[in-house]
């Protein structure tokens, strides 16, 4: 299962700074698991000549490999997600590139894209940066997705670390502790022996792979009735056991609807299906899931009794049900018990 890291930060790194950002991108580059997504961010009129952009970092990291590895699926590995031009911040005379796969979100402006990048990567790694940045931590923080500024090269990846709710739920996301942001916080690039820049590296890799959370795709009724069960019951019980919660209608207005169905499956761990009513969409996703044998997780809001058995599609009778009267607070309860059981036995 891919995971995308999205590298996101400042327009005006140093030479030491960059190389540190080429370093980490080979790196992970490297590490099979992980898709890398940048903005495509190369120069503005407004940079002096010669500044060096978090974006482009990462692309003379993936350009290293490539030099190294003739074989090296650049398309597989790198992604570009690009805002529409004629949204693209004409006045500052932004340069972008278009490296690996290209993504172009077509009606979206800059900061939309900004956004979506957030919402659709599985963690962020920041370095410097100013305002726009700080804006991009602040919306993760609020969607929990995982965030790791790094902090030695200043700006806002470093003034982050200062709001003591800020760094708790960045320990708790990565299973780091209090002498490791210490060090984070006084690294000196200038001063960084190779060996030492290694491992450190490797130790902001490790923090990932701890803090990546897993995907559980929501298949459910778009009515108010399974929206609201959804909102108070089965969104926090998915976050509380460590997964993103993702429902594709929160993002039908971007394109293709199956389509969009299509990937989000490609990239999720587990399906969790309310079976209630017997939705057709819900029917049609659900047989995607199985007929390409996806780990599902079925429930009903509502009490299967025998004669509502009957009416279940006869595939789905083999399968174990979760089902609870859900007007009640014992039956969110117990819904509620159940879909945290099954996924910790999912993690497992």
């Amino acid at each position: 299962m891919k995971r995308y890291i999205g590298i996101y930060g400042g327009t005006e790194l140093t030479k030491n700074e960059s190389a540190f950002i080429q370093d980490l991108s080979y790196t992970l580059l490297n590490e099979t698991d992980f898709v890398l997504v940048t903005g495509g961010f190369q120069s503005s009129a407004e940079l002096p000549v010669g500044a060096i952009s978090t974006d482009h970092s990462v692309w003379l990291g993936a350009k290293k490999i490539i030099s190294e590895n003739k074989n090296f699926m650049l398309d597989e590995r790198l992604e570009t997600w690009l805002p529409d031009k004629r949204y693209d911040r004409k006045e500052e005379g932004v340069i972008r590139f278009s490296k690996g796969r290209l993504k172009e979100l077509t009606g979206k402006s800059a900061q939309a894209r900004r956004f979506i990048l957030v919402r659709d990567v599985d963690a962020l790694i920041t370095i410097k940066g100013r305002k726009q940045t700080i804006m991009v931590l602040d919306f993760a923080f609020a969607i929990n997705k995982p965030i790791f500024p790094l902090p030695f090269a200043g700006g806002d990846s470093s003034t982050y670390w200062n709001n003591d709710d800020n760094t708790a739920q960045i320990k708790k996301w990565f299973g780091i502790d209090d002498l490791f942001i210490e060090k984070l916080k006084i690294v000196s690039l200038d001063k960084l022996a190779a060996t030492e820049k290694d491992q450190l590296i490797k130790k902001i890799i490790a923090a990932l792979y701890e803090g990546i959370q897993r995907r559980c795709l929501i298949l459910m009724a778009y009515d108010p009735e399974p929206d609201q069960f959804y909102l108070e019951v089965v969104k926090p019980a998915v976050e509380e056991m460590g997964y993103t919660a993702i429902r594709i209608d929160r993002e039908a207005n971007e394109g293709n609807i199956l389509k969009i169905y299509g990937e989000r499956l490609q990239d999720s761990d587990i399906i969790l299906a309310d079976i209630t009513e017997a939705n057709p969409n819900v029917m049609y996703e659900l047989g995607m899931a199985h007929a390409q044998n996806f780990r599902t997780i079925l429930f009903s809001r509502k009490k299967l009794e025998q004669d509502s058995r009957l009416q279940i599609p006869f595939y789905l009778t083999m399968d174990s049900i979760e089902n609870s009267d859900a007007t009640t607070e014992v039956g969110r309860k117990y819904l509620t018990e159940r879909i945290k059981v099954h996924l910790a036995k999912k993690r497992e």
